[in-house]
């Protein structure tokens, strides 16, 4: 006696989709190790940003992998590392200290060429820093603390000295810096940015101090370590004091209300060529589900 329900066309279609999609993800591992290549932003779903890797791997899929997958955030952090030289060679090209991580890449070069929305979002050095940190507190892996997270930690803590300065007050000020709102671009003491930097400079100090070996064929001495926490001590939290809130940036809050009322409603016109084409897709994906889906990842 067989319980459960039928397939159905739909069901098989997906079933084989998936066989199909797992025998090629397992082709691709074949061909060449996993550290040895990046997690673009689209992953596998899609060709958007034409494979090119942002903050996004280090901020919103290695959080999720280091708990369900560690080894896999184990082999982005080793491809991140292996492309430190160059980081290093951007950093000294801006004349700053330690090593600038590219805000779009394929192979460790920067990508972009708009500066507001592209290097100057310069807290995807913290956000990979913090990714290492995250991995080291979850798998207690002390080979890769020793090897690579150190220097990685290091290296971005240089930079946070080098792009930060301290005001006449004593405050740790970041400036110029464009933060996750891509909108809002090279502004003064964004938070995320400070508090990620803070993070990254405090992470690095410990590190350094429980590997002092390593530490010391970096270059790194008790006074730098020093300055890194008087930087993350001191670092500058804007407040708004009126409002009594936390605005994302050093003067946010005082920007222009945006007059909703009295913006007009523009629609798009889209082109009735593109609607058919959209159209035709779906009429295509349909049949090529219905027909046990064959064409229907060309489609």
């Amino acid at each position: 006696m067989t319980f459960g329900h039928a397939p159905t066309a739909s069901s098989t279609a997906t079933r084989r989709c998936s066989r199909r999609s797992a025998s090629r993800s397992s082709e691709c591992c074949s061909r060449r190790r996993a550290e040895g290549r990046a997690i673009p932003a689209k992953g596998l779903t899609g060709r958007g940003y034409d494979g090119h890797s942002f903050w996004d791997t280090e901020t919103y899929t290695l959080p999720v992998l280091t708990y369900i997958a560690p080894t896999a955030t184990r082999d982005a952090l080793l491809w991140r590392h292996s492309t430190l030289e160059l980081a290093q060679a951007r950093a000294r090209e801006l004349s700053l200290a330690g090593a600038t991580f590219p805000w779009r890449t394929i192979s460790g070069q920067e990508c972009s060429g708009y500066w507001p929305a592209a290097t100057a979002a310069f807290h995807i050095n913290a956000d990979i820093a913090d990714a290492a940190r995250r991995y080291l507190a979850a798998a207690e892996d002390e080979t890769f603390e020793q090897e690579v997270a150190v220097e990685l930690l290091v290296e971005t803590a240089r930079l946070w000295r080098s792009v930060g300065h301290h005001d006449a007050a004593g405050g740790f000020r970041i400036d110029g810096v464009t933060g996750p709102d891509e909108y809002t671009a090279l502004a003064d003491n964004n938070v995320y940015t400070n508090v990620m930097a803070a993070r990254n400079l405090r992470e690095a100090a410990t590190l350094a101090a429980r590997n002092p070996q390593r530490a010391e064929q970096l270059g790194v001495d008790e006074e730098e370590i020093a300055a890194w926490r008087d930087g993350a001590a001191a670092i500058v939290m804007p407040y708004d004091d009126e409002l009594r809130v936390t605005p994302q940036s050093e003067g946010f809050t005082r920007h222009r209300r945006w007059d909703f009322e009295g913006t007009p409603d523009v629609r798009v016109q889209v082109p009735r060529s593109v609607c058919r084409a959209f159209r035709l897709r779906g009429v295509v994906m349909e049949r090529a589900a219905a027909a046990g889906g064959r064409g229907a990842d060309r489609a």
